[in-house]
């Protein structure tokens, strides 16, 4: 079982942060929350505040609460929403090539982004 994290980053404004995956990941072309697997000895909020600060140059005080947790497909992920002071510009890593900040509706709504809730994280 793999095990992994991510954040869901809220802005006052009601805007999250979603990147992009790229080929150099898992899931490539899909959109998600800062995240990734889990190192030796660490736990889940742990993990998802170093994913988010390795992904996205953001140094979140802590990974907020659990939105949700989803095992599926050999892997155990769970998702944390931290509120961030305001929209800023990620510095992206190699894994992510693009980034937008929209609520979640607008996500999920007539035009929804291709999410991908819990990466494979191979």
């Amino acid at each position: 079982m793999i095990h992994a994290a991510g954040i869901m980053l809220l802005a006052p404004s009601g805007r999250a942060l979603f990147l992009q995956r790229s080929a150099a990941g898992d899931a490539p072309g899909a959109w998600v929350f800062p995240g990734g697997k889990l190192e030796p000895g660490e736990d889940a909020a742990t993990a998802a505040v170093r994913e988010c600060l390795e992904e996205t140059g953001y140094r979140v005080g802590s990974p907020g609460r659990v939105l949700c947790r989803r095992i599926a497909d050999g892997v155990d992920y769970t998702t944390f929403i931290a509120k961030c002071d305001e929209e800023f510009t990620p510095k992206l890593d190699e894994e992510n090539t693009a980034f937008v900040w929209m609520t979640p509706a607008e996500a999920l709504g007539p035009a929804p982004l291709p999410i991908c809730v819990a990466p494979n994280v191979a």
